[in-house]
């Protein structure tokens, strides 16, 4: 996972699928706006290997989460 910042100042998270040369588990990122409250996450909207957030919604910590 890697992040950036549009030019807009908001956070813009690439994933890569790959774990031990695996490449059957499907990522999705979430955030939160903070650290150790993790009940209500944001949904990031993704486009291709691209996450950024929902209009009106704000985040300051992010994780990947990997399904099968």
């Amino acid at each position: 996972m890697s992040i950036s910042f549009g030019t807009d100042g908001k956070p813009i998270i690439t994933t890569t699928p790959v774990i031990e040369g695996r490449t059957d588990f499907t990522p999705s990122v979430i955030g939160s706006s903070a650290l150790d409250s993790w009940a209500s996450p944001v949904i990031l909207i993704q486009s291709g290997d691209t996450w950024a957030l929902p209009f009106g919604q704000s985040a300051n910590f992010f994780r990947v989460r990997l399904t099968e």
